[in-house]
This record gives structure tokens, C-alpha cells and sequence, in this order.
């Protein structure tokens, strides 16, 4: 038996986290109602039960199914060159992963708008979609099923963004958001009983 035999009782698990933080990630964005009827209704109200459409004419915006944005809301890699469908997308993917010492992943959020549906009543659809995934994501500690498979003192920080304008076939609004996976030894935790 050698020593150098990596494949004894041992496992990396460095791609296998990576992917579970990507499901962790999409599994909180896909749950928000909030982000669900901001991505489905293209209305200027699409937080409203009743919806104002942006040629005036009202229709009713009853709570939106996960299984209703499923195919908006996705955990595959962004490309500039996508935009030829007129919707609201958003894109999960790890740009970047360093396995060393200290282990550092990445995460951008990708969040395009048509422009003609940026404009909402309460700002620009694209960041307030932006705003409410910080919400869930920003320095929150990773909690339930995933903390076993990620590790305990997993948090996102929201490091940064920058916005384009896409233009190849439709014109979009782009906002990459992007996270930065930290872990915290469990012991450096403090947890506030109420």
C-alpha cells in the first residue's frame, strides 16, 4: 500500500460543495414570492395583487409557483450572448473557485431585464430584484440541509455588481451581482437565544 494513494478512505469534496452552494443559492432565490412576481408579472406594480400592465390595463397577479418561474430563474452559466427571448432571467453560476489553503469561492447572480419592463413603481425592476436577493443571501449564515453538506459557518458577502446594457437581438438591462462564499470556524459563532 502506498502512502500516496489519494483514493484510500479519502474524497475531495471541493467541486461537490461548490455545486451544492449553486442549488443552495437558487433554492433561496426561487422561494422569495417577492422576486418570483418581480421576475413573472412585467407590470409596474408587480408586487400588487392587481397588476397596472405598461399600456394601462389592469389584470389580477395572484401569487406566483415556483414551478412558474422554473425556467427564468435557473442555476446554469450566463453569456453575454444570451438575451433573444424578451424576459426577465436570472443566472446562477460560480465564475471562480480557488482550492488552496484557504478555499475561495465565488458566486455571480445574474439579473437581466427587458428595458421596457425596468421601470416599476417603486425604482428599476432590476435592482430591486437585486436588493431583494441580498436580502436572503448577504451575510446570512448557511442554515438546514445544506449546512451539513457545505459545512457549519458558511456565509455569502455580497462584494460587489456592475450593470451593461445588451443589446444583440433584444435590448436588456444586466445586472451581475456577485457573492463571495465565506467560512467562519464555528466556535468564532455567537448564536443569540430570544
Amino acid at each position: 500500500m502506498s502512502i500516496n494513494n489519494k483514493n484510500l478512505n479519502t474524497e475531495s469534496n471541493k467541486i461537490r460543495k461548490a455545486s451544492m452552494l449553486i442549488m443552495y443559492v437558487h433554492d433561496k432565490i426561487i422561494s422569495n414570492q417577492n422576486i418570483r412576481r418581480m421576475m413573472y408579472y412585467n407590470t409596474k406594480n408587480p408586487l400588487s395583487k392587481i397588476g397596472l400592465t405598461y399600456n394601462g390595463k389592469e389584470i389580477a397577479q395572484p401569487d406566483v409557483e415556483e414551478d412558474q418561474v422554473k425556467d427564468i430563474i435557473t442555476d446554469l452559466p450566463f453569456s453575454p450572448n444570451i438575451g433573444d427571448s424578451l424576459q426577465n432571467n436570472i443566472y446562477i453560476n460560480l465564475p471562480k473557485g480557488v482550492f488552496s489553503d484557504k478555499n475561495e469561492l465565488y458566486i455571480d447572480i445574474n439579473v437581466l431585464v427587458p428595458i421596457e419592463f425596468t421601470k416599476i413603481s417603486n425604482g428599476k425592476r432590476e435592482y430591486e430584484i437585486s436588493q431583494e436577493i441580498a436580502n436572503e443571501l448577504d451575510e446570512i449564515y448557511v442554515e438546514g440541509e445544506y449546512q451539513k453538506e457545505l459545512g457549519g459557518g458558511l456565509k455569502l458577502k455580497y462584494i460587489n455588481s456592475y450593470t451593461e446594457r445588451l443589446s444583440k437581438v433584444n435590448s436588456f438591462t444586466w445586472v451581475c451581482n456577485k457573492y463571495k462564499c465565506e467560512q467562519t470556524p464555528l466556535d468564532r459563532i455567537k448564536v443569540w437565544v430570544i
